[in-house]
């Protein structure tokens, strides 16, 4: 079979089979430091990105609190119009008012300090669900809800 073992003998000498060798080495060592390196970055980059969503969040909470006097936003549902509907009006027209991309959350603390009542074990959560699936609207990342362009 072969003159060195279990390898074929392609005719290839001892001295470029250990060069081979010490270069496959090499590469695999090359090769695991940049999987450690992309690692490190991952992390790095998730970090960054949690604190840039956290410093988002915060900038939405002091915009919130800056709107001025809170409006009724409970007032009589128009005839012939569910309360998801008006709900989904409500939280349209706030995001058309606000101008920008929300977290449901942020949404729902907007509306509330307006007056808004929904109930619900998490008054957030009941609003969401009956907004997230209306035409007028998209969800642009996790939780995070805009008016269609």
């Amino acid at each position: 079979m072969t003159a060195h073992g279990n390898a074929p003998d392609l005719g290839f000498d001892n001295e470029f089979q250990a060069q081979a060798k010490r270069e496959l080495a090499r590469r695999e060592a090359d090769l695991r430091e940049l999987d450690a390196k992309l690692a490190d970055l991952q992390r790095q980059r998730n970090r960054v990105a949690k604190a840039v969503e956290h410093l988002q969040g915060l900038q939405g909470l002091l915009h919130l609190e800056n709107d001025g006097p809170p409006t009724d936003v409970d007032a009589p549902i128009p005839s012939g119009q569910s309360r998801r509907e008006a709900d989904a009006d409500r939280v349209v027209e706030y995001l058309q008012e606000i101008g920008k991309p929300l977290h449901y959350r942020q949404i729902y603390d907007g509306l509330h300090k307006r007056g808004l009542d929904v109930g619900g074990k998490d008054p957030a959560n009941t609003l969401l669900s009956r907004y997230f699936n209306d035409s007028r609207l998209e969800r642009v990342g996790r939780g995070t809800y805009a008016l269609k362009s």
